[in-house]
């Protein structure tokens, strides 16, 4: 049920009433923080889970590695978005293929669809929304479920 390798980070959700944790095992566990019943396993990330941290509203949990970010809507159990760090700047992804980036990716980033590679804006003609406005919304707020 629990981890199933060290620990590496903890925190709390808004109101004390959920608790987080990444470990060595590559996942990210959703706890109730009162009874220590499992709530969700986060899966995805493809190295150790080094951190943690609850959006202030509780909505989203952001869970860091080594090599990416992602972004989790806490009520669904779903991943929204990887961010990945690059030396001058950042991509964001959605589940469903879309990206974003800010500053210089330069030649650090491409994007690959059916194993054929396109560099930013080059697909932008023929398929309008798949590169999201700087202004437009990576995230957008789900209801919670019951």
């Amino acid at each position: 049920m629990g981890h199933h390798a060290h620990v590496m980070s903890v925190c709390f959700g808004a109101g004390g009433r959920w608790l987080a944790s990444g470990g060595g095992d590559k996942t990210v566990r959703i706890w109730d923080a009162v009874s220590g019943k499992l709530l969700r396993e986060l899966t995805g990330h493809n190295a150790y889970v080094r951190s943690v941290s609850f959006s202030p509203d509780g909505q989203w949990l952001a869970s860091g590695s080594s090599n990416n970010v992602r972004i989790w809507d806490v009520h669904q159990g779903n991943c929204v978005a990887v961010l990945a760090g690059l030396p001058e700047g950042w991509v964001a992804f959605t589940p469903d293929g879309r990206y974003k980036f800010g500053g210089n990716v330069g030649q650090n980033f491409w994007h690959a669809i059916a194993l054929c590679r396109f560099e930013v804006g080059e697909l932008d003609e023929f398929i309008p929304g798949l590169r999201l406005d700087l202004d437009e919304a990576l995230l957008v707020r789900s209801r919670p479920t019951p």
